[in-house]
């Protein structure tokens, strides 16, 4: 090996990218065939020592790494000064590994990633067993701790600078990555510096996810970067800090980078086995990974995944099947979501098509996406359309199930709230006393449900000035919710300021005052002093104040909402200018 020609190379890399502390972390990387060059070298050593075989990173380095290179000058010591010329350059992909991982699964992992990506030797890959000195940063003996500084001026203009970080996660049901700080400083710094972050994994693990998607649904929920450490202690140190200072929320900032890296990789994994030849298995894998996206809110992977599975669908087993119909909905769903009110139509509109088509219009599918049009039409604020689609989902329903079915009450109280809208109390009071009267079959006088429809009972009394009857409902409502909530639930408060507003309207200041003073008290113990509610009722109590002539009392109440409001939403809010003016009044 001619080490001066090498020489020449690095020190050009060194002074392009006018880095400090080059002598310890010198800028270089190797390209695919010195990873496979490497992966061979393991392989070997393994097979002539089955007694002494390499199983880590940090294995690999003291069996390989170090024997190959001892003999070198000090400060070329690294592995890569004993490759060719022609196999190291300018590092712009940077590979995020746990030293206590499998060195075969990382390897296996970035060489198949870079096959896979058609890697023709542009790629050039900063794997820091390889390129830094194992001599002079020995994990093993703990002098390898860096400082504050060279996290800033030496690793994060690194990573930075790079194209991709690869980030390898084996075994992929307890990713080390996760635990290692050093990969979620990593992460951050790509994350920072918009550096796309790519999961790798060895195909077993790959293979086993295809078997278990559930798989994903546990790694993904139980990422908790903070309990992360290092070997050095004074790396943990630097690194803690360094995250905390420079990451929105922290760990927690950092677990999202973490979660959103292993979801893209998720999504590409699904999306590349989308030519086996079995569909249907393939849609339901992607069906099972996009409901996951849906619980993880991450709804644009989800609307990726759906739509790739509706790709295959379409190819193989063409439009006119239950299951295209069943993507269409899933495609909407997410659509709707987005906020894509226009395209969420149009997806149920098109899988309600096809549901007609194979099912006859008589079938619970075409229902549901009835009702699924009413709640994108009820989101755009039409209601009209809404009450139209809800009704023809409930007819449908009722042909196939009965008007008495225990799947029927939620909608009766959805189609109740837009008869509510539209003033349409005589209606809204017949559907809401259905879905009461079924409730109570199913489920009890004392359930929550049986309770909320008591309210929206309750709400239509009101309107319709029968205040009787509304305390009637309310009554019932509170006393359920008591029972089942415990005395101190916010949904209890709401309660009371429901009763508080019939005895104002009927004039009973006493009994709407009682109220009142009930909410507040459970809205600041469970909102806390400085909340809209609190304000709300601080408000709602001067009112009855003033209206009773005890304009001292008042005024100090509307003063309490004031107090809130103005931190909260400013003098400008009509909520702060409105309490202004019967400040005002109080004081005229």
């Amino acid at each position: 090996m001619n080490f001066n020609v090498f020489g020449q190379v690095i020190d050009k890399l060194d002074e392009e990218v006018s880095m400090a502390n080059t002598k310890r972390f010198e800028r270089v990387g190797v390209r695919l065939v010195a990873l496979k060059e490497f992966q061979k070298e393991i392989r070997y050593h393994n097979e002539k020592q089955p007694d002494n075989k390499i199983i880590t990173t940090k294995q690999a380095s003291d069996l390989v790494v170090k024997p190959k290179t001892k003999s070198l000058p000090k400060g070329k010591r690294a592995y890569a000064h004993t490759l060719k010329k022609d196999y190291v350059g300018t590092p712009n992909v940077f590979i995020s590994h746990a030293w206590g991982a499998s060195v075969e699964a990382m390897l296996e992992s970035v060489i198949t990633y870079g096959q896979l990506q058609g890697d023709d030797g542009e790629a050039c890959y900063y794997l820091d067993v390889l390129v830094v000195d194992q001599h002079e940063i020995d994990q093993s003996a703990g002098n390898n701790s860096v400082t504050a500084d060279e996290l800033s001026t030496v690793f994060a203009p690194l990573i930075s600078s790079c194209d991709e970080v690869l980030l390898v996660t084996t075994p992929f049901s307890e990713p080390l990555v996760g635990q290692r700080m050093w990969c979620l400083f990593e992460i951050t710094v790509a994350g920072l510096n918009k550096v796309p972050v790519t999961v790798v994994a060895p195909a077993r693990d790959v293979e086993s996810l295809e078997e278990d998607p559930e798989k994903l649904t546990n790694v993904l929920m139980n990422v908790k970067c903070e309990t992360a450490t290092t070997t050095v202690p004074g790396d943990e140190n630097h690194l803690r800090t360094y995250i905390r200072n420079q990451v929105e929320g922290g760990f927690d900032g950092v677990d999202e980078m973490f979660k959103a890296s292993l979801r893209r990789w998720i999504v590409r994994l699904s999306i590349e086995t989308k030519d086996v030849e079995n569909a249907r298995s393939l849609a339901l894998f992607m069906n099972k990974i996009a409901v996951m996206m849906d619980g993880l809110e991450d709804y644009e992977a989800s609307l990726q995944l759906h739509e790739t599975s509706l790709e295959v669908l379409m190819r193989t087993d063409g439009e006119d099947q239950w299951y295209v119909a069943a993507t269409y909905s899933n495609i909407a769903k997410a659509h709707l979501k987005l906020g894509d009110y226009i395209k969420a139509l149009e997806m149920y509109n098109k899988s309600l098509a096809i549901y007609i088509k194979v099912h006859g219009v008589d079938h619970t599918d075409v229902a549901s996406v009835y009702n699924s049009l009413g709640s994108v039409f009820e989101e755009q604020g039409n209601n009209n359309k809404a009450l139209e689609m809800y009704n023809k989902g409930l007819q449908t329903f009722v042909n196939l199930l009965g008007a008495d079915h225990s799947s029927l009450p939620l909608l009766y109280n959805k189609i109740g709230l837009l008869y509510r809208k539209q003033h349409s109390y005589s209606k809204a009071l017949k559907v809401y006393k259905k879905s009461l009267e079924i409730f109570i079959k199913d489920l009890g006088s004392e359930h929550i449900n049986v309770a909320t429809t008591y309210n929206n009972i309750g709400s239509i009394y009101e309107r319709q000035e029968e205040y009787t009857k509304a305390l009637d409902m309310y009554y019932k409502s509170l006393a359920i919710k008591v029972k089942v909530l415990g005395p101190h639930h916010i949904s209890v408060a709401t309660a009371y300021n429901n009763l508080a507003s019939v005895y104002d309207n009927q004039s009973d200041i006493s009994n709407a005052l009682k109220m009142h003073i009930n909410c507040v008290a459970i809205r600041i113990k469970a909102l806390g002093e400085d909340h809209m509610d609190v304000a709300q009722s601080y408000h709602s109590i001067g009112t009855i104040f003033f209206q009773g002539g005890q304009q001292t009392h008042a005024m100090a109440y509307f003063k309490k909402a004031l107090a809130i409001l103005l931190p909260l939403v400013g003098p400008e809010h009509p909520h702060s200018i409105d309490t202004l003016e019967w400040i005002e009044s109080c004081e005229a």
